[in-house]
């Protein structure tokens, strides 16, 4: 189907468990957590991927990138 199940029941269809791909992320879904479905979650992206770009460079640490991201997160939620 090339789609990833939405329902825990489609994991065990054969059109998923024979998709390669989708296989692999419907596996790896069993370790993860469910995003939260709050308006507030916008507010995550940006700070995040910030973070991401500026930890990959090197140009911080992952502790004082991700602190820097999470106070920006905390003020953009205070300040909506």
């Amino acid at each position: 189907t090339g789609q990833i199940p939405t329902d825990k029941k489609a994991m065990t269809m054969k059109e998923i468990e024979t998709d390669f791909a989708v296989a692999g992320i419907a596996n790896q879904a069993k370790f993860s957590s469910p995003m939260p479905s709050i308006p507030e979650i916008q507010l995550f992206w940006a700070p995040m991927g910030a973070a991401y770009g500026i930890i990959w460079n090197g140009e911080v640490t992952v502790e004082k990138g991700l602190k820097d991201a999470a106070a920006q997160i905390r003020k953009d939620v205070e300040n909506q």
